[in-house]
């Protein structure tokens, strides 16, 4: 079954990988962020697919740190670029001007890149330094 899991995660990760070239997702901030988390997701849970398959024993400590922040990034990383999309879909489809002034779409930009990317580095960061790791607390 590990096989299967690590194939169709890898499958997956190509798949994804494909959309990056196209203009209407490398121009788009959470469209973009979307892919990359997406494929970064896939590929720790292919790898942890093969790595674990058939036995349970921890075998490389740091590999399960590093999967687990990554993991909750994208937790946190994923809705925040889907709230961008949103944001946008209600600009567009409400009766309000849109705006084409570089200043506000320079802050858009600078909002969706911060919910993308940037809160999500926070949180990681804030959940490694305040989660003590198994067997260090008292």
């Amino acid at each position: 079954m590990a096989v299967e899991l690590a194939a169709l995660s890898f499958v997956s990760v190509v798949l994804l990988s494909v959309f990056i070239p196209v203009k209407r997702v490398r121009t788009s901030v959470p469209s973009l962020a979307i892919l990359i988390w997406l494929i970064g997701c896939n590929l720790v849970h292919g790898i942890n697919a093969l790595i674990w398959a058939g036995n349970v024993n921890v075998q490389v400590v740091v590999w399960c740190d590093i999967v687990t922040k990554l993991v909750l990034g994208a937790n946190v990383a994923l809705p925040g670029a889907f709230l961008c999309i949103s944001r946008h879909l209600e600009l567009i489809s409400s009766k309000r001007k849109i705006e084409t002034d570089l200043k506000i779409i320079r802050y858009r930009t600078l909002l969706e890149f911060l919910f993308c990317y940037i809160i999500p580095v926070i949180y990681m960061a804030l959940r490694a330094w305040f989660l003590p790791l198994p067997g260090t607390a008292n």
